[in-house]
């Protein structure tokens, strides 16, 4: 499987953890190089289900190209998509849920009107990352791409963009990060976006693998294996 290092809290790397090119990490292991929400919401589920995991850790355009190209079977954590539903089949339970926001330089921040209020203007998103079909129905708004979270608000402090959208948890945390010298907040949020497991459609065994995926994570809710990763991170 694969996921990016570049979404905290879900799925980020661990301070000082030197990069590998792939892992292996059997039921009751954990990455040297890898933690998050969702990362311990994946691993566990797959663990109790008696998976042993191959985890590569790479750019998320990357991870598509190896779940197209059959070097990996599963990529987390995806939301859904008109593009992606016709290409990909994605597990039952939720990996995470995700909520959508728009940031803009604080002189702009006079109100937030929704989607419909940034008509016209040109808005900053991450390239290959899913928004939300709200986001993705929007055809008014100029819609420019960036290769990172980073660079999204290095282009709205610079001006050129009017606004960057984004994930708010993953987001905030670049932020306060950022040395930027623009003062930068949320106008408002609008939409909330399950996000998934994802494999190529028809591909054998691919099904077999979400099943278990699936029955980890009930597992995991049923017994509040769940509730005790969500506070893990809570407290954090």
């Amino acid at each position: 499987m694969a996921t990016l290092s570049d979404f905290p809290p879900y799925c980020f790397g661990i301070e000082g953890s030197r990069a590998v090119a792939v892992e292996t990490i059997a039921p009751g292991g954990d990455s040297k190089v890898l933690q998050g929400y969702s990362w311990d919401v994946v691993r566990e589920s797959f663990h109790r289900q008696g998976y042993t995991i191959q985890l590569y850790i790479v750019p998320w355009m990357r991870g598509l190209h190896y779940l197209g190209t059959g070097k990996i079977d599963v990529v987390f954590p995806a939301g859904k998509t008109v593009e992606r539903e016709a290409v990909y089949d994605y597990s039952r339970e939720t990996v995470d849920t995700v909520e959508i926001t728009i940031y803009m330089r604080e002189p702009d921040m006079s109100g937030w009107y929704g989607l419909d209020g940034l008509s016209g203007m040109s808005v900053s998103y991450v390239r290959g990352w899913a928004y939300g079909k709200k986001w993705e129905a929007n055809h008014q708004i100029n819609k420019i791409e960036a290769d990172s979270i980073q660079q999204s608000f290095e282009m709205l402090a610079n001006g050129r963009v009017d606004a960057v959208v984004g994930y708010a948890m993953p987001y905030d945390y670049v932020l306060s990060h950022a040395t930027i010298s623009e003062k930068i907040g949320k106008v408002g949020s609008f939409d909330l976006v399950n996000e998934f497991l994802i494999a190529v459609k028809g591909k054998n065994g691919a099904v077999k693998i979400l099943d278990a995926f699936d029955r980890g994570k009930r597992s995991l809710i049923h017994d509040l294996g769940l509730s005790r990763i969500q506070k893990r991170w809570q407290s954090k």
